[in-house]
């Protein structure tokens, strides 16, 4: 059989940065932040580097929380890298809010 020569171009990016994309729970929420907000809300994710480097989510400026995880070394990596993430909101129970995190 005769084919063309391009075939099939696979459309996962070849950068482990830019795959990033995994559900993780929010540690210490803020309930003044989070409070008002629904499901589907994006939080802005964020590196902080004080007291140690960790990763926290806002929503309109202010720290709704932090993530931890086995994802969340290389998530710092990736942002330190220049690359940037938001975290979306896709369950709340009882004040504990899980979120979708992938790259902007």
């Amino acid at each position: 059989m005769a084919g063309s020569k391009g075939g099939w171009q696979p459309t996962v990016p070849s950068n482990p940065c830019e795959r990033v994309n995994f559900r993780a729970n929010i540690n210490s929420p803020q309930p003044a932040v989070l409070g008002p907000l629904g499901i589907t809300t994006e939080l802005e994710v964020k590196l902080q580097t004080a007291p140690t480097i960790s990763v926290i989510v806002e929503y309109m400026g202010d720290t709704a929380g932090s993530l931890t995880g086995t994802q969340v070394a290389a998530l710092i990596n990736c942002i330190q890298n220049g690359y940037k993430y938001s975290a979306t909101i896709v369950s709340i129970d009882k004040g504990n809010y899980t979120v979708q995190v992938s790259i902007k």
